[in-house]
């Protein structure tokens, strides 16, 4: 089915159209559309979430962004979207969502015409989800919740087992809310730019950010912020100690590439909440958790938080004491949905019976070499 008939048959007003996507794709079908159908209808705009392209004009276009266009749509400045990138499937639900006549495009000079409802769409949105773009840290905290510093997983997920499982992700859930890409300690990662755009193509309207300790920040190569720009990808700066340091320095690296970043309150103590038994309440210990909306997704699976999903690093210095299959999600079986993860972490774990009611607070130390980690470290 072609263009023209798409809407011939669908009555669609085809004077106020937006593209999205201000791409290869995008502009190819700006050519078509020039070529054969400029007297039915006028492109009146680009969108696009790369904020470099965003105030931009491709042959006279303007390029907006997200945002805008809902606005415009109320305006009735905008009719319909023909939207242009691989994976479109947050974008497709934003725009259905606000009930915006959407045009699929499956390859340039084919569309076809969809018209969904948000009750149609069973995938809910996930609040919150983090993961490891480095598993090793140049920290080393003693009692690290995410046992960056027993350096039990190697140093770096790979792109394509991240892309396998973050396209997974776009298929159980519309949108992560909160996205946040982590370690260890991320820029220890080479290809951290490129986890970056991945997280953005698959996830276009989530709020991601870089949590980090901030101390390579000073040390990167000027280029890597343009991507932060490009993605529009915050950071968060853990104020440990040793951050603390070098925190002006920090800022004024930031500031002057534009890079938009928060400072977490200055950490001097760490949370200590395991135990060797299995006679906690998870409800009791539920209460007192900080890290009860921590979910987490690594290499396929996912958990309500690090201390479950990361739990083989802790066997290692207790004979596998702690279980944790029985709390972690396969992400790529094919029965499992969106709203079956939800109600699995929404709740009490069976995880929660090894950690404490009343965690232990420590003062926070750097942990030094690998065979210095202690077991006890961790236990409340």
């Amino acid at each position: 089915m072609f263009f023209l008939s798409v809407f011939e048959q669908t009555g669609v007003n085809m004077q106020k159209l937006a593209i999205f996507g201000a791409d290869k794709m995008g502009k190819s079908t700006k050519k078509l559309v020039d070529l054969k159908y400029s007297n039915e209808y006028k492109l009146v705009y680009f969108v696009d979430n790369d904020t470099s392209k965003q105030g931009t004009l491709i042959e006279s276009i303007p390029v907006i962004s997200t945002e805008k266009l809902l606005e415009l749509y109320k305006e009735n400045s905008i009719n319909c979207v023909a939207v242009c990138i691989v994976k479109p499937y947050g974008i497709e639900f934003l725009l259905t969502q606000h009930k915006i006549p959407l045009i699929r495009i499956e390859s340039i000079g084919i569309f076809s015409l969809t018209t969904p409802s948000i009750n149609n769409d069973s995938r809910p949105q996930l609040p919150q989800l983090e993961t490891h773009i480095s598993n090793h840290c140049n920290l080393k905290c003693k009692g690290c919740s995410h046992y960056s510093n027993t350096e039990k997983y190697p140093p770096f997920p790979t792109i394509d087992s991240f892309e396998k499982d973050i396209e997974r992700l776009t298929q159980l859930f519309w949108n992560v809310e909160k996205f946040f890409l982590m370690g260890g300690e991320p820029f220890l990662n080479p290809e951290l730019p490129k986890f970056m755009s991945l997280t953005r193509q698959y996830f276009p309207i989530s709020n991601i950010q870089v949590i980090s300790n901030g101390l390579l920040i000073c040390k990167q190569n000027p280029n890597i912020w343009e991507s932060f720009l490009k993605y529009d990808i915050g950071i968060e700066i853990s104020s440990y100690p040793p951050t603390l340091k070098l925190l002006t320095n920090i800022e004024s690296i930031l500031k002057k590439y534009g890079v938009k970043y928060t400072i977490r309150p200055p950490i001097t103590h760490f949370i200590a909440v395991l135990t060797k038994t299995t006679s906690n309440n998870p409800m009791k210990s539920r209460k007192v958790c900080l890290q009860n909306s921590c979910t987490i997704f690594l290499n396929g699976k996912i958990a309500k938080c690090p201390c479950i999903l990361l739990a083989d690093a802790i066997n290692q210095y207790c004979s596998d004491f702690y279980s944790n299959q029985a709390d972690i999600i396969d992400i790529h079986d094919a029965s499992i949905t969106g709203k079956d993860i939800l109600e699995k972490i929404s709740g009490p774990a069976n995880f929660c019976k090894y950690c404490s009611e009343s965690p232990r607070s420590f003062e926070w130390k750097s942990g030094g070499k690998v065979d210095s980690v202690d077991y006890s470290d961790w236990l409340a």
